[in-house]
């Protein structure tokens, strides 16, 4: 595998597994070590990646960096206006990493050959899924069997045992979460893996460039499903349910190929209902108690979601022009105020923290970073599906999980890019990869 790609692969899991190493590190006696290691290495790979980029052969990079300047001139003025210096720096932080990292992943990506760039991504999806179903459901057992480490492994974050959002029927089951910051992270990676894997079993490619069999990629959907299944995250469940109809009946798919799909996803359906069965019977009836609490509309968790944007929507005035003062919104506000403007939806969260003239050139900036990065129109589906759960959870605040869904977004687009065709913003690079292509019949 080249460096390069090696490096993207290193910061990605690193940043999945933040919070958790965080909070082993405290556990051992250790300092936070991750922050002196992950930000060295993103700076490398967002350096590597320019210096295989041409900023002028596109307009599109022009814009994009005029963009990324007003909103960090405008972002940090109205911080020392506040005397907020420091929360707008950390924020602003938390904001430019995906930007970061998407341009070194970018220029990275551009310049590897396609047909190994495939086929060393399709393997590492396949490892990386696995190993951390692994490892979520290895924590899992352990802490749902032996609640006295519940306390331990999460002295960290709170001093207390796990809150309320990390259980479900009221805070009666235990959700599965760790290794990532919790439940619904790692619902929503394992449902981006999903997409990956599906789209890979789906679509039609001229190049054979899977690097690994249908047998494993099936196997690592059905992991995928699993895993996604343990964490209850329905915001998650909503981007699945959401992308694969569409990659299904969008595609030109011959009918026999379009059988076999159905039938498999049938036998991964009925094998999740078998799972949620068998898991029902272990926790003595709370998973059923769970969806009956949702069919109702009277699940705490529910409701706590729909409470906190009526909230933002009944105090849009308050925030709507410059936002609350830095440091007060969102959930790593309580690292810098005792204040906690919290709503759980990325587009609120995004106007509360900054108010609408600046979060206008910071969604600009994101809609130019997708446009420079677009390939093919499975992206399309990807970027409508993943704003449903961002319409219910603040995930803007989570750049470790922006980082990996921009990596699955760069992905589906190289591996299914229809031409090989010369990129100019690549200088001086002359691709022949025409001549290499193994055609599937």
């Amino acid at each position: 595998m080249n460096k390069s790609l090696f490096l993207i692969l290193v910061v990605l899991v690193l940043g999945s597994l933040s919070a958790f190493i965080k909070n082993f590190c405290t556990l051992v006696g250790l300092p936070n070590i991750l922050i002196v290691i992950r930000d060295p290495l993103l700076i490398a790979t967002t350096l590597y990646g320019i210096s295989k980029l041409n900023f002028f052969s596109s307009i599109k990079w022009g814009i994009l960096i005029s963009i990324l300047c007003l909103f960090n001139i405008g972002y940090l003025l109205v911080a020392m206006y506040e005397n907020k210096i420091y929360a707008g720096l950390y924020y602003q932080r938390s904001y430019m990493q995906p930007f970061l990292f998407f341009i070194g992943a970018y220029g990275v990506m551009q310049s590897q050959n396609k047909i190994n760039l495939a086929k060393y991504l399709v393997k590492f999806m396949a490892w990386w899924n696995f190993l951390l179903f692994l490892c979520a459901i290895v924590i899992f057992l352990v802490l749902k069997n032996f609640p006295q480490y519940q306390h331990t492994f999460f002295a960290g974050e709170s001093g207390d045992l796990l809150s309320s959002t990390w259980y479900i029927s009221g805070g009666l089951w235990m959700r599965m979460g760790l290794p990532a910051s919790g439940p619904n992270t790692l619902g929503l990676i394992f449902s981006l893996n999903i997409v990956v894997f599906s789209v890979l079993l789906i679509k039609h490619t001229k190049l054979y460039v899977h690097g690994v069999s249908n047998r494993i990629l099936v196997t690592s959907l059905v992991i995928a499903i699993i895993g996604l299944i343990l964490t209850f995250s329905r915001s998650s469940l909503l981007l699945v349910l959401f992308v694969l109809p569409i990659l299904v009946f969008s595609g030109d798919i011959k009918s026999e190929k379009l059988l076999k799909i159905l039938l498999t996803f049938l036998l991964i359906a009925v094998l999740s209902v078998v799972v949620g069965i068998v898991a029902d019977t272990y926790s003595g009836g709370f998973i059923y108690r769970w969806i009956e609490l949702n069919l109702s509309g009277k699940d705490p968790s529910m409701n706590g979601h729909m409470d906190s944007i009526l909230y933002a929507i009944n105090h849009f005035n308050e925030y709507v022009y410059f936002g609350y003062p830095r440091g007060t919104v969102g959930p790593k506000s309580i690292i810098f105020t005792g204040v906690f403007n919290h709503v759980e939806n990325c587009f609120f969260g995004i106007l509360m923290d900054m108010g609408v003239f600046i979060a206008l050139l910071y969604i600009l900036s994101v809609i130019m970073l997708f446009l420079i990065g677009y390939k093919t129109k499975e992206q399309i589906v990807l970027l409508l599906g993943f704003m449903l759960p961002c319409t219910l959870l603040p995930y803007v605040f989570e750049h470790e999980l922006i980082i990996y869904f921009y990596f699955i977004y760069l992905t589906i687009g190289f591996l299914f890019k229809d031409k090989v065709a010369e990129d100019k913003s690549i200088p001086n690079k002359k691709y022949s990869y025409g001549v290499n292509i193994v055609y599937a019949k």
